[in-house]
Parts: structure tokens; C-alpha cells; sequence
């Protein structure tokens, strides 16, 4: 019989929650419940006072992890840096000389504008106002700058015309910064403004790669973009568990 919160502490079942969460990638509440020994309705709690946490994503029948919480770049910029632009480096074996390239906001997509080649010719299209500058000030690059509102969280423009905006370019790739990448749920984003720009980005685009480091992997936002068969490319580091690039290969997506 359940025994619930008499033998083992609400936050140590919750960290055990976690625990299983991050080794298997998605937990179901019915398997919980057996697996710890208590009922379905004090799963169900602990995995909502999880969400409210942010530590988790609710899904139907159960829980995946929360992708990162949204913070100013600024704040985020100089984290995990030799993976951000690890992960940069492999994205960037993909643009050719006179090639037109999306390349979204988030910092590991800042350090492709770092650690690109000075003298590789290419257009770049973007709404992110750091990468712009960078490019600018440091590269042969032609650099296309959309149009919007400011975000002072990411430094980058939005809008409700964007997606109008990006409807009339073809470009040959598109680089996306993750926010959350999991198999089952697919890519997704915190904020729902987003969905549409990504959704515009990714169809005006020959080919789309995602970019970031493993931490986002295996985690999802609120809001769905489209399924992992939307990547054509997915450039991350370090490199991911053998078992979890497999399943990415099965998808159709090929891993840098």
C-alpha cells in the first residue's frame, strides 16, 4: 500500500522526482507513484509543486524537465563559455561563402560571431542586436538587421511584422538558438510570441540547425514550435550520450 509522506519527506521524494527525471528524460506519474510507494494524487502534487518550481514541464501522463528559466543575456553571457562556442564552431562547418544565413538570438549563437572566420564572406540575416554589432565590427559579413521593438532581456528587435518581414527572404540555413529540445515534446520556446517568429524563420530556411549546449537537451518550454523533424542539423557540446544522438538519428537529424 502507498505509504505517501509518512516514511520519506515531501523535498527528498521530489529530489528522488528529479533524480529519475534527468536519468531516464521523462518520468510517468502511474510509474512514480509505484516506484516511490505512494498514490497517484500525491505524485500529482509533487510534480505541480515541481512545476511551480520551475523544475519541471507537465506533459500528459507524467513530467519532463523545465528548460532553463529566461534571464537577461548579459547575465548569461560569459556561462559554460568553451561549450558555447564549441557548440558555435561546429554550426559555423556549415556556411559557405555567399551563402544568406538566419541567425536567431541566444548567447552560444553570439559566439558564432566570435570565433567565425574574419574573412568569410556571407550574409547574415538577424533580429539580435549584439551578433549584428559583432559581425559588423569584426567580420566581411553583410549584415541584414529586422526590424521591431527592442527586448532588453535578449538585446534583440520583435514584433508582430517580423514574421511578414522574414516571409520575403530565402535563405539557405537558419541557426536557432535552443531554448528546450526533447524528443517526444520536440523544440520549444518560454515565451509565446516567439512561436510564429521561429515558425516564419524555419520556412523561409533551405536548411535548420539548432545550436546550444547539452543542458538544453532533453528539456521543453511551455510552448511548441514543431517537432525535432523541423532540424536538419543540430550542433551541440559537449557531445551528447550515445543512446541520446541515436534517437536524434532516427529523427532525421544529423548531428555536427
Amino acid at each position: 500500500m502507498p505509504h505517501d509522506d509518512l516514511e520519506v519527506f515531501p523535498l527528498e521524494r521530489r529530489h528522488q522526482m528529479l533524480e529519475l527525471l534527468r536519468r531516464d528524460g521523462k518520468v510517468v506519474a502511474r510509474d512514480l507513484a509505484k516506484e516511490l510507494s505512494v498514490s497517484i494524487d500525491t505524485v500529482r502534487r509533487d510534480l505541480n509543486h515541481l512545476v511551480q518550481e520551475g523544475f519541471v514541464q507537465r506533459v500528459h501522463g507524467g513530467a519532463i524537465l523545465a528548460s532553463p528559466p529566461v534571464e537577461p543575456v548579459l547575465m548569461r553571457q560569459g556561462r559554460n563559455l568553451e561549450q558555447k562556442q564549441a557548440a558555435a564552431r561546429k554550426a559555423l562547418s556549415l556556411i559557405r561563402p555567399g551563402q544568406i544565413v538566419f541567425i536567431d538570438i541566444g548567447t552560444t549563437l553570439d559566439e558564432m560571431a566570435r570565433v567565425v572566420d574574419r574573412g568569410l564572406r556571407f550574409t547574415v540575416v538577424t533580429r539580435n542586436l549584439r551578433l549584428a554589432l559583432l559581425l559588423a565590427e569584426r567580420t566581411e559579413a553583410e549584415v541584414v538587421l529586422l526590424g521591431g521593438q527592442v527586448n532588453r532581456m535578449d538585446l534583440a528587435a520583435s514584433g508582430a511584422t517580423m514574421a511578414r518581414e522574414i516571409a520575403n527572404i530565402r535563405a539557405d540555413l537558419c541557426f536557432l538558438g535552443l531554448c528546450g529540445i526533447h524528443l517526444e515534446v520536440g523544440l520549444t520556446t518560454r515565451r509565446l510570441e516567439e512561436v510564429e517568429l521561429f515558425r516564419a524563420i524555419i520556412q523561409s530556411s533551405g536548411a535548420v540547425v539548432g545550436v546550444g549546449t547539452k543542458e538544453k537537451v532533453g528539456t521543453a518550454g511551455p510552448f511548441v514550435i514543431g517537432p525535432v523533424t523541423q532540424l536538419d542539423y543540430l550542433a551541440v557540446a559537449p557531445e551528447l550520450p550515445e543512446a541520446e544522438a541515436a534517437g536524434f538519428r532516427r529523427q532525421g537529424v544529423t548531428l555536427l
